[in-house]
């Protein structure tokens, strides 16, 4: 599998904007089509939405609070969902993203709030931030910038001061660098960071049978399916990219009845995972889970 280098994610994420950009606020406030998965319906984006929040929550609770004129710095903000949050809680509060029409419209919709359209590589602040959080962004960055990314992180860190982040855990794409839950501790401990909080989540325990009975049901009609292009040795291009993983509007094969059966399925296994998720969140459970949150503290 080809995995896109530092330039080819910058000319990806020019690329989502233009076309993910385009949120109808009223209906969806936070930007979630933008920043879950784009083309998703609402309520999927908004059940695995919830789940972020439960998470990041939890983690943000086990920081002290905030004292007056406390800073903190959001990496990869979107729609400025946790840029908000963050000043709701008594942060000055920041958001830093690489999607300009993004960035344009969080200042419009949030004048009280900072915003830039920089990379954390290139950002610069000549007051320290008290905590810096990220919901799955450097997860879509390469790996061979991590360490450029950490060394960044500590300098805008006051020391002691606390970094927030929700990653993935399982998977591996063309525009996903991700490591183990351990990676990702031993990551932050080679930056100098302790680890006081991991926690597991996204367990998707129906979905995922849901999406097994799909698979099955799709090659007992159709016959084995073939290899994605996207998980082989082919060079795609970030906009090849895209476009692969953009999803139809149409029914993929079969009739308007059988696709809307399926989005019913889809949509109760979403339902039973949003009442088993919090268990095995609270439980730490030991099944397999595609992200985890993390508290750390500069040492």
């Amino acid at each position: 599998m080809k995995r896109f280098n530092w330039a080819e994610m910058k000319e990806y994420w020019r690329l989502h904007s233009a076309r993910w950009s385009g949120i109808d606020f009223s209906k969806d406030p936070e930007g979630l089509a933008n920043v879950c998965i784009p083309g998703a319906p609402l309520w999927l984006n908004r059940h695995l939405g919830r789940i972020q929040k439960r998470v990041y929550k939890q983690l943000f609770q086990m920081i002290p609070p905030p004292v007056p004129g406390a800073r903190a710095l959001e990496l990869g903000c979107g729609a400025g969902r946790w840029v908000r949050f963050l000043s709701e809680h008594g942060y000055q509060a920041a958001g830093i993203d690489l999607q300009p029409e993004l960035i344009e419209s969080n200042r419009k919709r949030h004048p009280d709030l900072e915003f830039h359209k920089v990379a954390i590589q290139d950002f610069t602040s000549p007051v320290p931030f008290d905590l810096i959080s990220s919901v799955t962004v450097i997860q879509h960055i390469p790996f061979e910038e991590h360490d450029r990314i950490l060394s960044k992180i500590r300098e805008l860190l006051k020391p002691r001061g606390y970094v927030l982040i929700l990653e993935n855990i399982s998977y591996q794409m063309p525009n996903m660098f991700s490591y183990s839950r351990e990676g990702w501790k031993d990551k932050f401990a080679q930056a100098g960071f302790e680890c006081l909080a991991a926690k597991k989540f996204s367990f998707q325990i129906f979905r995922k049978l849901h999406f097994r009975a799909q698979t099955i049901g799709f090659s007992l009609g159709k016959g084995a399916p073939q290899p994605s292009p996207i998980m082989s040795d082919s060079e795609l291009t970030p906009r090849q990219f895209l476009d692969l993983t953009t999803p139809s509007s149409r029914p993929a094969g079969g009739s308007q009845v059988i696709h809307s059966l399926n989005q019913a399925a889809r949509r109760s296994a979403a339902i039973l995972d949003s009442v088993t998720e919090p268990i095995l969140i609270q439980a730490d459970s030991s099944l397999a889970a595609a992200n985890a949150g993390f508290l750390f503290r500069l040492k």
